[in-house]
């Protein structure tokens, strides 16, 4: 592992927090690190694992937040997701149509 470990205070970016973890993972798999170095590498590991998984909730609770905007304005203006699909099926020719 290289020595631009990230001061363990820092929040980097999500892909910058889960590369790093992903080395120090690497790293640890090979054993061949000091029992101190080990440890060191753990602790960062569980708190690139925090970041990235907090990271991660919060992008999946946007996700469905923004979805259920979407449904509530399709809901509000007398459609639904599913008489959406039905009106452009309507609308498709088909092979027999000619």
């Amino acid at each position: 592992m290289n020595n631009d470990v990230m001061p363990a205070d820092e929040h980097p970016p999500f892909e910058e927090a889960q590369a790093e973890l992903e080395e120090i993972v690497r790293t640890l798999e090979r054993g061949e690190t000091s029992l101190d170095r080990t440890l060191e590498l753990w602790e960062r590991g569980e708190r690139l694992y925090a970041i990235c998984a907090a990271r991660l909730d919060a992008a999946h609770g946007r996700v469905e937040e923004l979805t259920r905007e979407i449904e509530a304005e399709r809901n509000a203006g007398g459609k639904s997701l599913a008489s959406d699909d039905d009106e452009e099926s309507k609308n498709v020719p088909s092979d027999q149509d000619g």
